[in-house]
């Protein structure tokens, strides 16, 4: 079933940002040099980079953040330059340091939804992590909730671009869409694919994959 993501407590969502960030910073405290200039998932990023990106989300940067998109052909091409700029500005353990920091933040840019940051630390982390075989468990908790909220997102644009696919997710109870076509496997595997991770198919299978390779691919 779809679990609507605004059932859900916001104490109990900031919590789990809170735990996430924590995790993450655990995790990546543990990686060599060579490991931090590694490409990520993202394209063009490496896993510096990614934490660059992933790491400021907890301080407020709206202005900023403004201002590189004007400056640089809208919000994409801002973010890139900001997120190059705070790379090459903050050593790897001092952007775990930030991680840890903002912990129990609760900013986020303006027009964003509650589940933006959530789902943004999820699929970063994989995007740092998974590229270097190493393993960092997405938390099961309200991983439901979070596939719910980027399903619908027109950030990703799923919904509209997978119309004829229903997923599935085989490892707890949630479905999304009603098309003739499935896309099946792990929930954290759905997550990537459903916000425009290739990586993620990797773990999936059924009559929509086909469809799910070429619109990622496009």
């Amino acid at each position: 079933m779809s679990i609507d993501p605004y059932a859900v407590p916001h104490d109990e969502l900031r919590s789990a940002i809170a735990e996430e960030r924590i995790a993450l910073a655990d995790d990546l405290t543990h990686l060599t040099g060579a490991e931090w200039r590694t490409s990520s998932l993202c394209a063009g990023w490496t896993v510096h980079e990614v934490v660059a990106h992933v790491s400021q989300s907890g301080f407020p940067h709206t202005w900023a953040w403004i201002a590189s998109a004007i400056r640089h052909g809208g919000p994409d091409g801002g973010e890139d330059v900001r997120t190059r700029a705070r790379a090459a500005r903050y050593t790897p353990s001092e952007l775990v340091e930030q991680l840890r920091e903002s912990a129990t933040s609760t900013y986020r840019l303006p027009l964003s939804g509650r589940w933006d940051p959530y789902v943004d630390l999820l699929v970063h982390g994989q995007d740092a992590l998974r590229p270097l075989g190493r393993t960092h468990p997405v938390p099961i908790r309200l991983l439901a909730p979070a596939l719910t909220f980027a399903w619908r997102s027109p950030l990703y644009g799923v919904r509209r671009r997978l119309r004829t696919v229903r997923f599935v997710a085989t490892d707890l109870d949630w479905t999304a869409g009603d098309g003739p076509l499935e896309l099946r496997g792990p929930a954290a595997d759905l997550l990537l694919a459903v916000t425009g991770r290739p990586a993620g198919l990797t773990g999936l299978t059924g009559t929509g994959r086909d469809a799910a390779v070429a619109a990622l691919a496009g």
